[in-house]
């Protein structure tokens, strides 16, 4: 089950505005309230990052043997029971290397043919063994980074804009109870900001050596979700 803990962080302030139409005898007030709202919520879905390299001296040699990596780390993924949709080639390079002695032309070394792939685990609790699995198929493969994502933010979203028009609602009638005035009806919603804070990436330094000496430890922690909401109601 998904952890939501609400945590409310409010920037009001009380704006009185009103004006007249050329041929308008009464004039339009309101108070504008933004209001910053955000919670921290548990990620469900871990994204790893994967590079295959091969260097040779013909480039149909390092293709070649990029194939055979490739194929050994898509192999791991599938011994675990990983489904074919959340494995993605994300690039296919191949590029010459050169040496370049002093005071004289570049010399062709020869050939690296790199492949990335970018993999989706929706079960973080089992993504460890299967990352420490896959990096260990193939001694030409790396794993680059890691990101800890919600898949679907929206549920938690919604639960905030209810939040936030509460919370609008109660400073509005304490701000014009304050001021004198009687709060009339909602003029408009306006939602300016929606941010989604993810945490930082677990880089390849960070998780290599462990990989081939044991199972990598995945914490999700939690991500923060925030908006706000520019709230403007009527006042008489």
């Amino acid at each position: 089950m998904r952890k939501f803990s609400l945590l409310l962080a409010t920037t009001s302030f009380l704006l009185l505005s009103s004006f007249a139409p050329a041929n308008a005898a009464t004039s339009t007030r309101y108070i504008s309230l933004p209001i910053t709202v955000s919670a921290e919520v548990v990620p469900d879905t871990l994204i790893a990052y994967f590079s295959t390299s091969y260097f040779a001296l013909e480039n149909d040699e390092a293709l070649a043997n990029l194939a055979l990596g490739s194929k050994n780390l898509i192999n791991a993924f599938k011994a675990k029971k990983l489904s074919s949709k959340d494995i993605k080639t994300s690039s296919v390079n191949l590029y010459p290397e050169y040496t370049y002695p002093d005071d004289s032309e570049p010399v062709l070394k020869g050939y690296r043919a790199t492949q990335s792939h970018t993999v989706t685990f929706s079960d973080i609790a089992k993504s460890g063994e299967i990352l420490s699995y896959a990096v260990s198929s193939d001694p030409n493969t790396r794993l680059d980074s890691t990101s800890l994502i919600i898949l679907d933010p929206s549920s938690f979203e919604d639960k905030l804009r209810v939040e936030a028009i509460k919370k609008a609602k109660k400073s509005a009638l304490a701000y014009t109870k304050a001021a004198g005035v009687r709060l009339g009806k909602l003029h408009s919603i306006v939602e300016s900001s929606n941010n989604y804070s993810q945490p930082y990436p677990l880089e390849r330094a960070a998780v290599s050596d462990s990989a081939s000496k044991d199972v990598i430890e995945i914490q999700p922690g939690t991500n923060k979700i925030s908006l706000t909401l520019t709230v403007k109601y009527l006042i008489s």
